[in-house]
């Protein structure tokens, strides 16, 4: 099979796992259609979000529980993301396994002296291994500590899309963007990923609340939390307006971002 012809059946798998994202949610299809609209933009770096999206998405995916998949959830993520040499990423008759190996030949051609994409995507690969185990023991955190590790999630995820978009910038220049992530993917499904044992409520709102489980999002001491943290992001939005030289990409996730913070603010009358 020659390169191209390769190249194209990777766009087609990628196609697939988003038809796969949209059947789940229609947000991910305004997702798809941007990442299709960008080839406008750049063929090649639009060919490497989709590419990178959909991995990531499909791991995502499959240690939420969101994608059924036959054998353990941790074994198969292992098994598909062990580094192998680029040169045999055509080897495996697996179709994901085939996405995954071309993702790591991307991920190895857009590193630069900005950018260490293998070392963003194990560290991310790592806390959304750490989201599986919190969702399977129901582990409870303080707030310092799921802050923390939403920023690196985050973090590495922008730090990667980042690279993959062939930019010249890294995560640490587009802080508001992360900030934005940490607040509207937590609280976008907070109620549903409290219901699967994730819990991103803070060990010390729940302690307040005096109760542990679904009745905690009725109490005063989640409400105030929930305040505290709209009005931090809030800020974080408006810091961004007057920021000057906004990467592209950052800037194009911060308008889907605050279409949902507006959404957020109408619901709750804010």
């Amino acid at each position: 099979m020659k390169p191209f012809a390769n190249v194209l059946l990777m766009e087609w798998y990628a196609a697939r796992e988003f038809w796969q994202f949209a059947r789940r949610h229609r947000r991910y299809l305004s997702t798809a259609v941007f990442l299709y609209l960008y080839s406008l933009k750049s063929i090649r770096y639009a060919h490497n979000l989709r590419i990178g999206f959909a991995v990531l998405q499909y791991l995502d995916d499959v240690l939420d529980g969101d994608r059924k998949i036959d054998e353990d959830a941790l074994l198969h993520v292992d098994r598909l993301t062990t580094p192998i040499d680029t040169h045999d990423k055509w080897a495996s008759q697996d179709r994901m396994q085939q996405l995954i190996n071309y993702f790591f030949y991307i991920l190895d051609k857009s590193k630069n002296e900005i950018h260490n994409t293998r070392d963003d995507f194990f560290i991310l690969l790592d806390r959304l291994k750490f989201d599986y185990t919190r969702r399977q023991e129901r582990l409870i955190l303080p707030a310092a500590k799921l802050i923390s590790h939403h920023h690196l999630t985050f973090y590495h995820s922008v730090n990667l899309l980042l690279a993959l978009s062939g930019s010249h910038k890294g995560a640490a220049e587009e802080d508001e963007v992360v900030q934005a992530f940490c607040w509207c993917s937590p609280i976008r499904d907070i109620r549903e990923d409290f219901a699967i044992g994730l819990v991103n409520v803070p060990l010390e709102v729940l302690e307040d609340s005096g109760v542990r489980g679904k009745e905690v999002f009725e109490t005063q001491a989640y409400r105030d939390w929930e305040r505290e943290e709209y009005n931090k992001v809030r800020l974080t939005f408006d810091q961004y307006a007057g920021k000057q030289h906004k990467d592209p990409l950052a800037g194009y996730f911060m308008k889907a971002l605050k279409i949902y913070f507006n959404q957020y603010a109408q619901k709750r009358g804010r």
